[in-house]
């Protein structure tokens, strides 16, 4: 029996390819995160970096996000979350389609050794679950 979560990555991934004519490029994961740093627990806002992923699989979404978030210093602890989007172009045209496919969040706890660092997905929902969303993260040049 799926659960709910894998319900949501799977009808993400069935919809770039409903009703779309042009040729799908790749995903496009933007993320806000509340940030920890060290022993102060004073969480601070910050946009990442646009992540690019061909495959849209939860263990490439972990390791790509926990790469981004290594590059801060001090940092201990994070709350991520992460909007997905599909896009598409075509080799001739200039200029790219995104579709808004859905968000997830993630925490992501321990982050200064390797062993001891824990990741929890929790709660996705696909756009058709957010009827009033119109507010997206801001991409990061």
């Amino acid at each position: 029996m799926a659960t709910r979560d894998e319900l949501v990555f799977s009808r993400m991934r069935k919809n770039v390819r409903k009703t779309v004519q042009l040729k799908f490029r790749y995903y496009e994961l933007r993320i806000k995160a509340k940030i920890i740093l060290g022993k102060e627990d004073i969480p601070y806002d910050v946009i990442l970096p646009m992540i690019r992923l061909t495959y849209l699989r939860k263990v490439y979404i972990k390791r790509e996000l926990y790469a981004e978030l290594l590059k801060i210093n001090g940092i201990t602890g994070a709350e991520a979350m992460i909007e997905v989007f599909a896009v598409y172009g075509t080799e001739r045209a200039l200029g790219e389609y995104k579709r808004y496919l859905g968000e997830f969040l993630y925490f992501i706890s321990n982050l200064q050794s390797n062993e001891q660092t824990l990741c929890q997905h929790q709660n996705s929902a696909a756009y058709y679950e957010q009827p009033d969303k119109h507010s997206f993260i801001p991409e990061r040049l």
